[in-house]
């Protein structure tokens, strides 16, 4: 890696990343209303765990305190809540408030997701609006179609999907596609109206009981 990158990336210390987290729950629980806040309570008490022992200097517990697989999807989603914090703490829309009431109703973590996978779904979208947001571009949430933005004075309708296994990755390509092609033939949008498919897979890439590739045989 060429050396003047590296000036560039700075990984979070632990208490770094538990501060951001605790001001973004702080928010989520204001714009939704509740002091319940679901599984990201549980991530919070993980976290803190986690920080209690890296203070106690016994860090090589960590492990058995927590299983990887569970602390790697606690990291993970506490920082897609930290990045939609980041980017939508002054918006105050109606819309928000209803995607982030949804998002707190999910299973702490993916293995019992099972089929109910709408709140996890819901937290894509909102990543991916947020990154969006932070390279500069106005998003707009639940319009047409999950997300639309500018590019270039291109108007850009996406649609974001979480593949839950390699053989739905075709599937929802198609799925998304027919969404795509019927929001882009509304006779109100710009002939430079465009489509974009968001995708997910750290579902299937990840996010198994032991921490290993969910279905190492695919990727081989």
């Amino acid at each position: 890696m060429s050396g003047n990158v590296h000036p560039w990336i700075r990984k979070k210390s632990q208490a770094e990343a538990n501060a951001e987290f605790d001001t973004a729950l702080d928010w989520l629980e204001n714009v939704v209303g509740i002091r319940s806040i679901g599984r990201f309570q549980t991530y919070r008490a993980t976290l803190s765990k986690v920080f209690r022992r890296l203070l106690e200097n016994r860090s090589q517990v960590i492990p058995a305190d927590i299983p990887p697989s569970e602390y790697i999807e606690t990291r993970f989603e506490a920082q897609g809540l930290i990045e939609i914090w980041k980017q939508f703490k002054t918006d105050q829309s109606s819309l928000l408030a209803e995607k982030l009431q949804k998002i707190v109703r999910g299973t702490p973590f993916t293995i019992s997701e099972g089929r109910k996978t709408g709140p996890r779904d819901i937290l894509f979208e909102l990543e991916m609006a947020a990154f969006l947001q932070s390279c500069g571009l106005a998003v707009d949430l639940g319009q047409v179609t999950d997300l639309t933005f500018e590019f270039k004075n291109a108007p850009i309708l996406c649609e974001c999907k979480r593949i839950q296994t390699p053989n739905a990755l075709s599937s929802n390509l198609q799925f998304a596609e027919t969404q795509l092609r019927d929001a882009l033939g509304r006779p109100e949008n710009p002939q430079n109206t465009l489509g974009m498919i968001a995708l997910d897979v750290s579902r299937i890439v990840h996010l198994d009981k032991s921490g290993a590739e969910r279905y190492p045989e695919i990727f081989a």
